[in-house]
């Protein structure tokens, strides 16, 4: 049996809040079609209030989930170097690491009542690095495809052992495809897929995950000189799990599988009103930017 005890961090009077969170973008037109870029950027992820508040949530007698008031935030270094031919194909290596990361939240079980408590905690660092490539194909006028795929190593440290593993690391890959077809020649009827692929992996937080395969189709219609709308939406066809995967907790192997969006069919009609020819003005606002990434 494994005691976990989780104390209060004694506050550090003084302590500096001030960070900076630089973005550096370099980039090289060698001509119209060729360019080569390299990015780098520091962000900040701040938990959300639920991850935050110590108020239990019971779903079953043996199992609650509560925040964690003492939550650090986490920070991420991230370096991109890559290259788009033509406005249609890009190319990318990519580098990211981050510190004390809570993932998804973790389980703690407590051997002596057999419940489960899960919580979030800042219980491991981690680091992947990769290759991405990617081509948008819109040369005929029935059809147009977007699609990419991504191939990676990644390595995880725990700061909990032997609560979890001790470190896990791996390869990964997904791949994507995003199709439309227009069945006239005016483009109001079209229908299309969207189609994605995820191999089985080990992840960063230190659990396995198993192979993920998603599919999601629609019909559009469109009347009234495009002012009305009809869309029959599948989601989800192949009925696939948003989360299925094993992980180890206090030597116990734990298996979890679920979704929030199962299979559905949704049919949907909008209609816009006013008129087209009316301009909208457009204003710019000097820091954007920053307040996007805030």
């Amino acid at each position: 049996m494994i005691n976990i005890v989780l104390k209060k961090r004694r506050r550090i009077h003084g302590k500096s809040y001030f960070e900076l969170f630089p973005t550096i973008y370099l980039g090289y037109n060698r001509n119209e079609k060729n360019i080569f870029y390299v990015e780098y950027g520091r962000r900040i992820n701040r938990p959300g209030f639920d991850q935050l508040n110590p108020f239990r949530s019971y779903s079953n007698p043996y199992y609650y989930f509560a925040g964690n008031p003492e939550l650090k935030p986490t920070f991420s270094n991230n370096i991109q170097l890559g290259y788009i031919y033509d406005n249609a194909l890009y190319a990318a290596l990519y580098y990211s690491n981050s510190k004390d990361n809570a993932g998804g939240g973790i389980v703690l079980i407590d051997d002596d009542s057999y419940t489960q408590v899960g919580t979030r905690l800042n219980y491991f660092d981690d680091y992947s690095m990769g290759s991405g490539v990617g081509y948008a194909f819109n040369k005929l006028s029935w059809w147009t495809s977007q699609n990419s795929a991504n191939f990676y190593f990644s390595h995880a440290d725990s700061k909990i052992y032997p609560l979890t593993p001790k470190t896990m690391e791996g390869y990964g890959a997904n791949f994507m495809t995003y199709n439309i077809f227009y069945l006239n020649k005016s483009q109001t009827i079209s229908t299309g897929f969207d189609f994605s692929y995820t191999p089985s992996q080990a992840l960063t937080d230190l659990t396995q995950s198993y192979a993920k395969t998603n599919l999601n189709a629609f019909v559009k219609i469109l009347f009234m000189e495009r002012t009305l709308s009809v869309t029959l939406t599948g989601n989800n066809l192949l009925k696939e799990y948003l989360f299925n995967h094993k992980s180890e907790r206090n030597g116990i192997l734990m298996y979890s599988k679920g979704y929030y969006d199962p299979l559905f069919i949704r049919l949907s009609v909008s209609y816009s009103f006013g008129s087209k020819k009316v301009n909208i003005q457009q204003r710019q606002v000097s820091n954007q930017d920053e307040k996007d990434r805030l």
